[in-house]
């Protein structure tokens, strides 16, 4: 289960990266690895 808050803080992270990085599918790796880690940190 990932904390709601966890994931707002990231957006908020994302946000500040250019907007051709996000749109580059770099955006999907990285949110995908941030729960990966979210999700072994809670375990």
């Amino acid at each position: 289960m990932i904390e709601r808050n966890d994931v707002l803080i990231y957006l908020k992270q994302v946000r500040k990266l250019p907007l051709q990085v996000v749109s580059g599918g770099l955006f999907k790796n990285k949110l995908e690895e941030h729960l990966y880690v979210n999700q072994q940190h809670m375990e």
